[in-house]
């Protein structure tokens, strides 16, 4: 009997891994703002990349006239198999305050806001009814 609830644990932790929930989650976080009108956004976008990618952070979002709107998690390159991979893993409050530090000391951004850490794959829109 000992045998089978282990096995049924094991079974537990790898679906939880599959879907990547309880500790296999991906801690990332969302910002949401407004670019000062009559600037050039396609230099902001570019330096944003450039700072994200050496803290070793992948964004995804859109970049409009206005409005910006983009996630950001942990992405780090491992080497599997004698190949190079990209693997997602979970940001902290340092990568946060990082990102809204450098965005708040840019004139080209007029405003933002920034969701909590929070469950990147799994976690509704942190900023509904706001």
């Amino acid at each position: 009997m000992r045998l089978w609830a282990r096995k049924d644990w094991h079974k537990k932790q790898r679906i939880r891994k599959k879907r990547r929930l309880g500790e296999f989650k991906e801690l990332g976080f969302e910002i949401r703002g407004t670019f000062t009108p009559g600037v050039n956004h396609d230099r902001l976008l570019d330096d944003l990349i450039d700072f994200v990618e050496s803290r070793d952070l992948g964004i995804g979002g859109s970049f409009g006239d206005v409005k910006f709107d983009f996630y950001a998690t942990k992405f780090m390159k491992r080497k599997t198999h004698g190949r190079l991979r990209g693997v997602s893993v979970s940001c902290d409050y340092l990568d946060l305050h990082a990102v809204c530090n450098w965005l708040g000391e840019r004139p080209d951004v007029a405003d933002f806001i920034r969701s909590d850490l929070m469950d990147i794959l799994n976690e509704r829109d942190p900023f509904e009814g706001a």
